[in-house]
């Protein structure tokens, strides 16, 4: 569901569980995406090889705040009282999301991806990390052009 709102609002999305890849491909794969999104865990760590500008959404909690940040992204968050419904009837569905709210979140996303993109109107921007000491990890610019 996550993944066809994703397509639907113009992102080339891909449903993955990391766990089931290779480390090479994992890295791989992070290395190419602009967009992480996925509950709170450990597939969120990889954020740390993202590109730099990109967007990383949590879907449970928001601990992954200061990571996102301190790497050079944005952290966007789904409200926990659309999240982690256990019980719904008797039966356990650990990841019921509110797909309204998933595709407010996208919307959210691509506003940001579009304001940190390499060529806003044909015209190159110089993209600056929010931390000086990262600087040597940064490129020019985001590379979601």
């Amino acid at each position: 569901e996550i993944a066809a709102a994703a397509t639907k609002q113009g992102f080339a999305a891909q449903a993955v569980a990391l766990e089931t890849l290779p480390i090479r491909k994992q890295l791989e794969l992070i290395t190419s995406t602009d967009v992480l999104m996925g509950m709170h865990g450990n597939g969120i760590t990889w954020l740390q090889f993202l590109p730099p500008g990109s967007a990383v959404v949590e879907m449970v909690g928001v601990w992954y705040t200061p990571y996102a940040l301190l790497w050079g992204h944005k952290h966007f968050h789904s409200s926990m009282r659309n999240n982690m419904a256990y019980k719904l009837g008797g039966e356990f569905k650990p990841f019921a999301h509110n797909v309204t709210e998933v595709e407010d979140l996208l919307v959210k996303v691509r506003t940001h991806l579009d304001a940190t993109s390499c060529a806003q109107g044909g015209a190159a921007i110089d993209y600056k990390p929010p931390n000086d000491r990262l600087e040597n990890l940064y490129k020019d610019c985001v590379p979601h052009c």
